[in-house]
């Protein structure tokens, strides 16, 4: 190691010491003695000032001494997203990538919803060979994503930040789907039964949920995985059958509610479907058709060798759903990634397959 590029050795312990400092106030000037004192490492003034210019974008300088910027910290602020992302990275990596390469075109607006499927394909957008996407989403995580390609064009809706699930929330993260003409409608879910869609239910969520679904899209693409084909979530929030275009004879208030009853979409579903049990008062998604992507089947192979009663199970419910998308105009399909340019691209993901 050169004696020009010696502060490149400081970088680890110093981003360390700013995680849990020893006291309130930390100014470059306390690093070297506390460099010593925990680690055992000598450094000058010189070195740990070029150490934080290396790392400049990730320490504020602040009245209350150096922190780390928030964009570091976000993971410990939001558990509930981290953890969520680490769930099933693999199937959620391989869907990313399929509807990136094979669904999403360069120059297309698409509204982008919150959730760890979507920020996958963020992800993907960002860091990939497509340029110019004009974006509206609630989706802060993605927001941030974003700032990796200047050519991506994000507008933000409205609503109040909700930091456990990264995302705009409540009545002011509607918006009048007229005014941004949406070709692609990117809407994460968190559990799919035969006939609805559920999320969370978080604060703020649900109404939302619904008024997403309803996006009068090209397409309605749905990141999925095999596992939230399970069944039920807390909270339901659509059909998966495509509204009739008629008019439904109620007041413009109650069609702009977001918890109106659509009672042509309902009628429509009962003319053909018997329906489940229990009957939600959810809409059928006004887009042309919907598309729900989940793993490869290679992926699925993989991943449930153990568990070969339940993976019929959820292939069941997929063979169900499938055999009236002639009537819901909801299909679903298996990412068209292999096996070796997955690992190829993503090879740590390696980690997450059963040996």
């Amino acid at each position: 190691m050169t004696k020009m590029d010696g502060h490149l050795r400081l970088v680890g312990y110093v981003l360390e010491l700013l995680k849990a400092p020893d006291t309130d106030r930390l100014y470059a000037q306390d690093l070297p003695s506390l460099l010593k004192g925990r680690f055992g490492i000598s450094a000058t003034n010189e070195e740990v000032e070029k150490a934080l210019f290396a790392v400049a974008p990730l320490v504020a300088e602040t009245t209350r001494g150096l922190l780390l910027s928030p964009i570091v910290t976000a993971e410990h602020r939001s558990s509930f997203y981290s953890s969520r992302a680490k769930l099933n990275r693999a199937p959620k990596r391989s869907v990313a990538m399929h509807i990136y390469r094979f669904i999403l075109e360069e120059l297309d607006s698409i509204f982008m919803d919150a959730g760890s499927g979507n920020g996958a394909i963020a992800e993907e957008m960002a860091y990939g060979e497509k340029r110019n996407f004009t974006v509206l989403t609630n989706n802060l995580r993605a927001v941030r994503t974003f700032l990796a390609n200047p050519t991506i064009r994000t507008f933000v809706t409205g609503g109040v930040y909700d930091v456990e699930d990264e995302a705009l929330v409540g009545s002011r993260a509607l918006f009048d789907w007229r005014g941004f003409g949406c070709k692609t409608a990117l809407i994460g879910v968190s559990a799919i039964s035969e006939y609805y869609v559920y999320n969370h239910a978080l604060t703020g969520e649900e109404r939302i949920k619904v008024h997403y679904w309803q996006i009068p899209a090209d397409q309605l693409v749905v990141p999925a995985t095999l596992g939230k084909f399970r069944g039920q979530d807390a909270a339901c929030f659509g059909r998966l059958f495509r509204e009739e275009s008629k008019k439904a004879e109620v007041s413009s208030d109650e069609i702009q509610s977001a918890h109106n009853i659509d009672l042509i979409g309902k009628n429509a579903h009962d003319e053909w479907r018997s329906g489940p049990p229990v009957e939600y008062d959810a809409p059928g998604f006004r887009a042309r058709k919907c598309t729900i992507v989940i793993e490869p089947e290679w992926m699925i192979d993989e991943l449930y060798h153990q568990n070969q009663q339940l993976k019929l199970e959820l292939l069941n419910t997929l063979d169900r759903i499938k055999g009236e998308r002639t009537r819901t105009m909801v299909d679903i399909v298996h990412a068209r990634i292999g096996r070796d340019e997955f690992f190829r691209d993503y090879p740590y993901l390696r980690n997450d397959f059963h040996k």
